[in-house]
């Protein structure tokens, strides 16, 4: 913003805010377990209510979506080896982690 004052002098006012967050992560909303981990021809997934699990390889590529309700066993034994991300959402949130599939 510019402001012209009486001598005819220019103020310059910037204002940045950098770095402001309110609230709590979507990774700390959903609570669950993936087990085993490493996983080999199938893994579990354990968390309260229902939820929808979404895999995505180590390119980024949409594998699987599946819904569950509490507990849910899911077979890997035709996927590659390698490392996949498991996202599980509820009306809560989502949260993010890591499978690797020998």
């Amino acid at each position: 913003m510019v402001v012209d004052d009486e001598t005819a002098c220019d103020n310059v006012e910037t204002i940045v805010v950098v770095g402001s967050q309110v609230g709590i992560a979507d990774d700390e909303l959903v609570n669950f377990n993936l087990y085993p981990n490493p996983a080999t021809t199938d893994f579990d997934i354990q968390t309260k209510g229902n939820f929808t699990m979404t895999v995505y390889n180590g390119v980024g590529e949409l594998v699987l979506i599946q819904s569950g309700n509490d507990f849910t066993t899911v077979s890997c034994s035709d996927w590659s080896k390698g490392f996949y991300t498991i996202e599980v959402s509820t009306e809560v949130g989502t949260s993010i982690k890591k499978l690797i599939v020998q």
